[in-house]
């Protein structure tokens, strides 16, 4: 990817909803220049520095290669790209922006970073409200050493990271590192970790690749992601409309700050509340059309009413089951699922269907992280529980989780 090579003198990292998490300010020694722990950088006059490269959670952006013979317009190589992956991605190709750039390879190849546009806006915005001008956005995804050949698996305190040889990168939580090596069988996998992580830990990682068939090689090395004083770091975001020479920059200067991120705040709100308003709706008729269904399934040719009232009467009727010692009936896993769901916000139901010594829920969620943490938090002596599906939808994470009861 094209990158700024110079006039940066602030290193920062952002989370995902903009705030700063850590900065770095370029400082002059004797041996030369050299990056440190700092609120903010000066220069030789003490004036304060603002200019910055900022590096963001590589969870919020994808890095992929992909074929692309178009050599020439910035605009026609990102409308191609966003083509060319538009099968693989979950959300409309309008609201993500594809930062595309030459690989060393053959000619066609090009390297995409793929973020979405209000995720950049926001780390823009959030910058400008610190005080800073980001002349250079990089995902931490793009701090991970390419291995020659297999995949690096880094780890970090909060995060891990998965690269390729052939440049595919991404970040996700611990939770899900079972799930990301299933991926990858018959690979061979390169491990090094932040010097934070204590090594110990990494030895039950190197069992576990095993198993799924991941070759571990070497020993785990210490190489940390941060400060990374190289300039010429790949996977660029801000290009195309998005460059910080771009009109977008001007205009921010030449308007009055406040001015812009009033209106811009009040147009994403009224935005948000439409959409919010229509999805509220439309799930409220397909709860109500499934609801009706589930009744004619439990009680044919009854009329419905009070559908949770007859439900209750039912089930309660048709008396508690008794397998492998506990108790078959549904209120015992359904009050086990409440009191989860209860600690997990944003997780909502979509559908239950219940069996005898089971329950399937269809949930929809913020992420595939919120589902798995869901699915561990299920589980104890009583019942297992297993995620079975999930999809990625453009209103969120929608998955499968079955609560089985413990045979004794």
């Amino acid at each position: 990817m094209s990158s700024i090579t110079a006039g940066f003198e602030q290193i920062v990292e952002l989370d995902t909803d903009g705030t700063i998490i850590r900065r770095w300010a370029m400082k002059s020694t004797e041996t030369g220049t050299e990056w440190r722990v700092s609120e903010e950088a000066a220069d030789a006059d003490g004036q304060i520095s603002t200019r910055c490269r900022a590096i963001v959670p590589g969870t919020d952006v994808l890095i992929t290669q992909i074929n692309l013979p178009v050599k020439r317009r910035a605009d026609l190589r990102e409308t191609a790209a966003a083509y060319a992956l538009e099968d693989r991605l979950a959300a409309d190709i309008e609201t993500l922006h594809f930062a595309v750039a030459d690989t060393v390879g053959k000619a066609p190849d090009a390297e995409v970073a793929v973020v979405a546009k209000e995720s950049l806006r926001s780390w823009q915005e959030a910058l400008i409200e610190a005080g800073l001008e980001v002349v250079s956005m990089v995902p931490d995804t793009a701090l991970v050493r390419r291995p020659e050949s297999g995949v690096r698996l880094h780890f970090g305190a909060v995060r891990c990271w998965l690269v390729g040889a052939t440049g595919d990168a991404i970040a996700f939580d611990p939770d899900l590192l079972e799930q990301v090596l299933s991926a990858h069988e018959g690979e061979t996998l390169h491990i090094s970790r932040e010097p934070d992580v204590d090594w110990r830990l990494l030895s039950e990682v190197t069992e576990k690749a095993r198993q799924r068939g991941v070759g571990a090689t070497g020993a785990v090395a210490v190489e940390p992601l941060l400060p990374h004083s190289s300039p010429g770091c790949g996977c660029e975001l801000l290009s195309g409309s998005y460059a910080s020479d771009s009109r977008w920059g001007g205009v921010i200067k030449r308007l009055q700050v406040p001015l812009v991120l009033a209106f811009i705040a009040a147009a994403m709100h009224i935005s948000s509340l439409s959409l919010e308003v229509r999805a509220l709706t439309q799930e409220a008729d397909r709860l109500d059309q499934s609801v009706a269904l589930k009744f004619e399934q439990l009680m044919p040719g009854v009329r419905m009413v009070a559908p949770r009232r007859q439900i209750e009467g039912h089930l309660e009727s048709a008396g508690p089951g008794v397998a492998g010692g506990l108790s078959a009936e549904p209120l015992f896993m359904l009050n086990h699922l409440g009191a989860a769901l209860a600690n997990q916000p944003g997780l909502e139901v979509v559908n239950l269907t219940y069996g005898p010594g089971q329950l399937d829920a269809e949930l929809r969620a913020p992420s595939l992280q919120s589902l798995s943490a869901l699915t561990s938090s299920l589980s104890n002596d009583n019942l297992q529980a297993d995620l079975r599906q999930a999809r990625s939808r453009s209103t969120g994470t929608v998955g499968e989780i079955r609560l089985r009861e413990q045979t004794r």
